[in-house]
Formats: C-alpha cells, sequence, structure tokens
C-alpha cells in the first residue's frame, strides 16, 4: 500500500518542482573589452549607447571629431573596387582635405587611426589582410600629402565587422574607417 502512495505522491512532486521559479541568475560578464553581461531574468540590462556614426564617403568612412575637426563632408559613393586596395579617384579630395588639415589645420596635433575592413567573401585570413592593404593605401597618400607618419596607425578588422551577407551589400564592408584613437 505504501509503494501505492509512493507512485501516486510522486508524479504530484515532479509537478510541483516543476512550477518553482529559478533561482536569480548572477551577472556574468563576457571577457575583457566587453561591457555586455548575462542579466537575471527579473532584470533588464540597460541599453549601450550608440557610437558616433562614420560619415560615408565613398571608400572612407569619418567619424564625426575628424569631420568637425577637419570640415569633411561629402556624398556616399560605392566604396573600394572588389578585391583591391586602391583608391579611388574621387576619395582623393576628402583625403587631401585631411591631409592638408593635419599637416597646417586643426588636427596638427593630433593622431590618426586607420582600420581597413572587408566583405565576407573570401578567407578570414584574406580578408584581414586586404583590410590592412586599404587602411595602409589611405596612410601612404596621407604621408605623401604631408602627414608625419608617426601619427598614422593601421589596423584591419578584415571581415570581423561585415554588415552585408549579399551582393547589393558588400560595398558597405569594403572600406576604410577614419577616427582618432580611441574612438569607435
Amino acid at each position: 500500500m505504501s509503494h501505492r502512495k509512493f507512485i501516486a505522491v510522486a508524479p504530484l512532486a515532479l509537478i510541483a518542482l516543476g512550477c518553482a521559479s529559478d533561482p536569480a541568475r548572477k551577472p556574468v560578464a563576457v571577457g575583457p573589452g566587453y561591457t555586455n553581461v548575462v542579466a537575471s531574468r527579473d532584470q533588464t540590462p540597460e541599453p549601450e549607447p550608440e557610437p558616433e556614426p562614420l560619415r560615408n564617403t565613398g571608400s572612407l568612412h569619418f567619424s564625426k571629431s575628424v569631420q568637425n575637426l577637419c570640415g569633411i563632408s561629402a556624398e556616399a559613393d560605392p566604396n573600394f573596387r572588389y578585391d583591391s586596395a586602391s583608391l579611388r579617384s574621387q576619395d582623393q579630395p576628402e583625403l587631401k582635405q585631411l591631409a592638408d588639415c593635419m599637416r597646417d589645420g586643426a588636427m596638427v596635433n593630433y593622431e590618426l587611426l586607420l582600420v581597413g575592413h572587408a566583405d565576407p567573401r573570401g578567407s578570414e585570413d584574406y580578408n584581414l589582410a586586404l583590410g590592412g592593404y586599404r587602411a595602409a593605401s589611405v596612410r601612404q597618400f596621407l604621408i605623401e600629402h604631408g602627414v608625419d607618419e608617426s601619427r598614422i596607425t593601421t589596423s584591419s578588422r578584415g571581415e570581423l565587422d561585415a554588415d552585408g551577407y549579399s551582393p547589393s551589400t558588400y560595398l558597405e564592408d569594403r572600406r576604410v574607417d577614419l577616427m582618432l584613437p580611441g574612438e569607435r
């Protein structure tokens, strides 16, 4: 008889356990350089502030700070050609304006960070190198126009920040971001 009571009570106990609420989860940091945390079900994480937008001027995306300091404003055009690190002639006026600003203008005491990007076609290693070549071509242009090379740092993100995964969006990923160190 006690065996029958156990069989009758056991399912009720399992149902009660299944309905119990989960204990609160503790936030866990994701890693260095990340600000996201895993929150408990009862907490709503605060949205992170949006980074300053970069101004698209064809193959070049200028941060707001660089735009404001140098008065750079241009309309968007298609970006680097596929599998190319060559600067387009339509990007050169903005780069010349930036070089003048860094040599004789408001950015005379500033350093510049150039970050190259690629669309997701090709291997990860290849795209990382291609982004580096794109940043290096912009750097070389600035140096040829009088900017001290020690003030320009290059980096590549390759395809890591690619937004496009279709032919219509690949253009936006083939670019170089120009910003002050510490911006993003």
